[in-house]
C-alpha cells in the first residue's frame, strides 16, 4: 500500500483496517462511505452485520447498487458467526462465493466490512487480534477488510485490544474525510511531477493546472505515481487528455501507476504519447 492510509476511500485490496466509531450516526455514515467507495473503485461491498441494512441503505443510488449486485448484506450467522463462535470454514465458503460473484459481474474484488461490536457482545472471542485476519489473508485474492467497533457498545478493554490488533487503526471522524487530498510536488531536472494521496473530482482543477504548467515542448513529462493511493475515472481522463495534447514527439510517462489507473486507462484510446512504466522514477 503506497503512502499512509488515512480514509475509507484509500483502502486497497489486501488492506486490513480498523475503524472505531461512536454511536449510530457515525456507524451509518461509515456504511454509506463504504458503499460509495466500492462504487467508485468497481468493487463488491460485502456488509456483515445483524442490522437491517437493505432498509437502512435507503438512498436511490444505494438501492441501485443493491439491485445490480455491487452491494450485498450478510447476516452474521450466514457468514459463520453463531453461538459465540466463528466458523472459519463457513466464512471461507462465503468469501469464495462472493469473489466468484464479483468476477462474474466484472468487479475488481471484494470490500468486506464487518462490525465486530455485536459479534463480540454475543460471545465471539477477540483472541489476540482480529478473528477474521487469517481467514481473509489466506484468500487467493485477499479482499479489502475493514473492521469496525463502537466505543459505546464495547468495553474499553476489548475495544483497545481490537484496535491494537489492526494496522492501520483509524477513527471515524478522520476516516470519513474526502479531501481534497491530492499532493503535487514539482521535481527538478527533467520535467516531472510526483503525485501522492488521492486524485478525484475534488482536485481535478488543481491536477489539470499542474499538468498544464509542467508541459514543456521538446521533452517528455514524467509522473511519479508511487504515492497515489487512488484516482477516479475523472482524474484518469485528465491524464489521457493531457497525453493526447502533448506536443508532437513528446510523451506523458506514468511511473508505477496503480491497478485502478491501469484498469481505467484500458477504456481510453491513446497512442505512443502515453507510456506506463512499472518502476518508480528517480
Amino acid at each position: 500500500m503506497p503512502g499512509p492510509l488515512t480514509t475509507v476511500f484509500g483502502v486497497e485490496q489486501g488492506d486490513h483496517v480498523w475503524i472505531g466509531y461512536t454511536g449510530e450516526d457515525e456507524r451509518r455514515a461509515l456504511w454509506a462511505a463504504h458503499v460509495t467507495a466500492a462504487a467508485e473503485r468497481g468493487e463488491r461491498a460485502v456488509l456483515i452485520d445483524g442490522g437491517a441494512w437493505a432498509a437502512r441503505l435507503g438512498g436511490h443510488g444505494d438501492r441501485a447498487l443493491l439491485g445490480h449486485g455491487q452491494v450485498t448484506v450478510q447476516a452474521p450467522g450466514d457468514a459463520g458467526f453463531a453461538a459465540g463462535r466463528l466458523d472459519e470454514g463457513r466464512l471461507v465458503d462465503v468469501l469464495r462465493g462472493q469473489s466468484a460473484q464479483a468476477a462474474r459481474l466484472g468487479l475488481r474484488g471484494l470490500r468486506v466490512c464487518v462490525d465486530l461490536t455485536g459479534l463480540l457482545r454475543a460471545g465471539v472471542p477477540a483472541r489476540s487480534g482480529c478473528p477474521l485476519a487469517a481467514v481473509c489473508s489466506a484468500q487467493p485474492r485477499p479482499p479489502a477488510l475493514i473492521c469496525h467497533g463502537d466505543r459505546i457498545g464495547l468495553p474499553a478493554g476489548p475495544f483497545g485490544a481490537l484496535r491494537a490488533g489492526h494496522a492501520p487503526a483509524l477513527e471515524a471522524c478522520e476516516a470519513l474525510r474526502r479531501g481534497p487530498l491530492l499532493c503535487v510536488e514539482r521535481l527538478t531536472g527533467p520535467a516531472g511531477l510526483r503525485l501522492s494521496g488521492e486524485a478525484d473530482r475534488s482536485s481535478l482543477d488543481r491536477l489539470e493546472a499542474e499538468l498544464r504548467d509542467a508541459v514543456r515542448g521538446g521533452r517528455d513529462l514524467h509522473l511519479d505515481m508511487r504515492g497515489l493511493r487512488y484516482a477516479d475515472v475523472a482524474a484518469v481522463r485528465v491524464l489521457a487528455r493531457t497525453a493526447a495534447g502533448m506536443p508532437v514527439g513528446d510523451r506523458l510517462v506514468l511511473h508505477a501507476p496503480g491497478p485502478v489507473v491501469r484498469a481505467i486507462l484500458r477504456s481510453f484510446p491513446w497512442d505512443h504519447r502515453l507510456v506506463m512504466e512499472e518502476g518508480g522514477w528517480r
